[in-house]
């Protein structure tokens, strides 16, 4: 109004003629500020979606307090995730977790660690790309603590990381992928969008996930969870990058060998190469499927959500 002086701060009001005004509160705003648009940019939502967001996180004339607020909210990973989240665990029905007390009172009991309960109280989804080197190590820390009996269940978007033309890698977004759907191996493709942005792929990525994906499929529903998974494991001990082919092969073999406690690799290799050599679009309706989930989510390549909160990106070691 007339005779005010004003300060309006992404159309927030900052009273900077009050007594109380601070300064270095008005810089964490404005650091808070750069912070939220910054995370808001990364999801790839449309303008608009991240207008609303961004409203819905204001709580009154705070300074430095929106982020905390923003921090708070979690995005719905679980509607339409079937068949395009690969679940290396199932605290309720896993054999490993049978001696886990299934009263929830246990979590009431004082301690510094997460009380183990027989119920999937904390998921982690977890975007990767198991071919590249950042991938597969986080694959690896993953897998170990799985076996250290942590009580998360722990769920995988395998996505193909984004390679332009030029062979430049573009990590910073999921919304091209190419990853597994272990729960469902007949999910199909819910529609053609997303097709175009496919040719924006290098000749190497995603048909090398796509290997990955069937291979992962068919394993699940040929050999059980426990095969796929170890296949999963021996793909997390890969040392040469730029992955091939042969190391998906090998590893395949290794992986369902010593799941099935059986003599030889050799009939699994020869399965795994029928299997990629028949002429079927089903796993590549798997892919999409992925790819149109992680796209109508925003999932960003290399994040991860616990209980659908959003952490932006996994370190190189997880």
């Amino acid at each position: 109004s007339a005779g005010m002086n004003t300060v309006l701060l992404n159309g927030k009001i900052v009273k900077a003629d009050s007594d109380g005004f601070n300064v270095f509160e008005l810089l964490t705003t404005i650091l808070s500020e750069a912070t939220t648009s910054s995370r808001f940019q990364m999801l790839g939502l449309p303008i608009n979606v991240m207008n609303s967001l961004q409203a819905s996180s204001s709580s009154g004339h705070k300074y430095g307090s929106d982020i905390a607020d923003l921090i708070g909210m979690r995005i719905d990973t679980r509607s339409k995730s079937k068949g395009s989240i690969y679940y290396i665990n199932n605290i309720e029905k896993d054999k490993m977790y049978k001696k886990w007390p299934k009263d929830l009172n246990q979590l009431r009991q004082p301690g510094f660690q997460l009380y183990p309960v027989r119920k999937n109280i904390y998921t982690g989804i977890f975007v990767l790309d198991p071919t590249t080197e950042r991938g597969v190590s986080a694959l690896s820390a993953l897998f170990k603590t799985h076996s250290m009996s942590m009580p998360l269940r722990t769920g995988l978007a395998l996505v193909a990381e984004r390679r332009k033309s030029g062979g430049h890698s573009d990590s910073g977004s999921g919304s091209d992928s190419g990853s597994d759907s272990g729960s469902d191996s007949g999910a199909g493709s819910d529609s053609d969008a997303g097709s175009n942005s496919d040719s924006n792929y290098s000749d190497n990525s995603m048909p090398l996930v796509e290997s990955i994906i069937r291979l992962l499929v068919f394993a699940k529903k040929k050999h059980g969870v426990t095969a796929a998974n170890q296949f999963l494991i021996e793909i997390s001990k890969q040392k040469d990058f730029p992955m091939k082919l042969n190391h998906v092969l090998s590893s395949y073999s290794r992986g369902l060998k010593k799941a099935t406690s059986s003599w030889s690799e050799t009939s699994f290799v020869v399965e795994a190469q029928e299997l990629l050599s028949l002429e079927s679009t089903a796993h590549r309706d798997v892919s999409k499927k992925i790819r149109l989930f992680v796209q109508s989510k925003g999932l960003p390549l290399y994040s991860y959500f616990i209980n659908g909160q959003f952490h932006e990106t996994m370190s190189p070691s997880l």
